[in-house]
Parts: C-alpha cells; sequence; structure tokens
C-alpha cells in the first residue's frame, strides 16, 4: 500500500512539472497562492488546501488529464444493481467489474472539453474548489465518501 501511494504521488508530481512547463501562467498562479496561504516561514499542512482553491484544482485537473491509473482493480458486486435507468442494464450480484477511469475522467458530459488543460473547470463562480463526482484519479468514491452518485454505481 505504501509503494502503491508513494507511486502515484511521484507521477503526479512528474506530471505537475510537465503541465507548469507547458502551462506557465497556471505554474505562476499556483506559486502566487502558495506563497500568499503557506509563504516560507512554515511547511504545508492539510488545513492547507481549504484556503489554496486553485492549488487543488490544478492537482485535480493534472491527474485526471494525465490518466495515472486507466483501469481500477477488479471489484465484485455485493447485491443486484441498475446501472442506467434509460437503458436498463443489469449488474447481478458477485459480478465482478473493472472501472475504466479513461472513460470517466474523459467524459464530456461531466467534463465539457476534456481533451483541454483547464484547472478552473474544478472552480465555481466565487473560486472555491469544487468536487467534480467524475473526478476518480486512482479510484471509486466509495471508500472517501459514503455517498455514492450515479457515476460511482456506473464505475463499480
Amino acid at each position: 500500500m505504501f509503494l502503491a501511494g508513494s507511486h502515484t504521488v511521484m507521477t503526479t508530481l512528474r506530471w505537475s512539472l510537465l503541465f507548469f512547463l507547458k502551462y506557465p501562467h497556471v505554474l505562476r498562479r499556483v506559486q502566487a497562492e502558495i506563497g500568499d496561504v503557506i509563504g516560507r516561514e512554515r511547511l504545508p499542512c492539510m488545513a492547507d488546501q481549504d484556503n489554496m482553491p486553485y492549488t487543488r484544482a490544478t492537482i485535480a485537473e493534472e491527474q485526471r488529464i494525465a490518466d495515472i491509473v486507466r483501469l481500477n482493480l477488479a471489484h465484485s458486486t455485493t447485491a443486484k444493481a441498475r446501472v442506467t435507468a434509460d437503458r436498463g442494464y443489469v449488474i447481478h450480484a458477485g459480478t465482478m467489474i473493472i472501472a475504466n477511469f479513461t472513460a470517466i475522467l474523459n467524459d464530456p458530459k461531466y467534463l465539457p472539453e476534456p481533451q483541454k488543460f483547464r484547472p478552473e473547470r474544478h472552480l465555481d463562480e466565487r473560486g472555491d474548489f469544487v468536487q467534480n463526482e467524475a473526478l476518480i484519479p486512482f479510484s471509486t468514491r466509495h471508500r472517501v465518501e459514503k455517498r455514492r452518485t450515479s457515476l460511482e454505481r456506473l464505475a463499480y
């Protein structure tokens, strides 16, 4: 588990460097936000993330577009589930499911113009970070949040 977490963090940092080289205006904005919130006198802490919405949005967009984990590990459904009401797909209990994160992270229904790198897509009109239900770069959000969205039901 430690190695898997380290690998994804390392890969995200590598992609960050590439995106910052390609989009220096994003780098300048992230640097300014980090400087304003954290400064040079202390180390960052988890509580800082709520005060750095653009930095969070940039990381979210990097993880989305870099497609760090393309497929999830196989999961098994615990109960019969209906995937979409309009198509009527039924997945029976005990069915092995593998989530295709590439398809989810690039679905224009949830993320317009998915081929474009736009950290702003993760900010609301006030500039606050908004968690998009389609943003699941490492796994479906069942372990992160108790609520299950229609997209998560599709991924499981």
